[in-house]
């Protein structure tokens, strides 16, 4: 669980951004992808028409601009440093749902739709 002061952090977060290699995926499957992730970020940023620093990045070996910094334990040891958080699953083992559930808590909306899913009929 988040601290509060991780929570506080998070609660204006507009923007989940996420590395693939490495976050959505354990670090075995090699994806070429942009290299100059902070003016892809600030791209994105400028299409949704928010602020670089209203998102949460989430990266293993690099960090683009961003309000909040995210990264796994098997990261690289200079970007677990420089991190807001250090997640407690590693890439590709549910870091992402981790950070989801941080987020949906800091906004306040984690229980309701908890429940609202525990509800739904299979």
């Amino acid at each position: 669980m988040a601290s509060y002061v991780l929570l506080e952090q998070a609660r204006h977060i507009a923007a989940l951004v996420l590395d693939v290699d490495g976050i959505l995926s354990d670090g075995f499957v090699t994806l070429t992808g942009r290299e100059d992730k902070g003016t892809a970020l600030r791209e994105a940023c400028a299409q949704l028409n928010i602020d670089p620093e209203d998102c949460l990045y989430m990266g293993d070996d690099s960090f683009a601009i961003a309000g909040m910094k995210v990264t796994v334990p098997n990261g690289h040891v200079e970007v677990r440093r420089r991190a807001d958080l250090v997640t407690q699953a590693l890439g590709g083992r549910g870091a992402v749902r981790e950070i989801c559930d941080m987020l949906l808590m800091s906004k306040g909306v984690y229980q309701e739709l908890l429940e609202k899913y525990t509800r739904a009929p299979y």
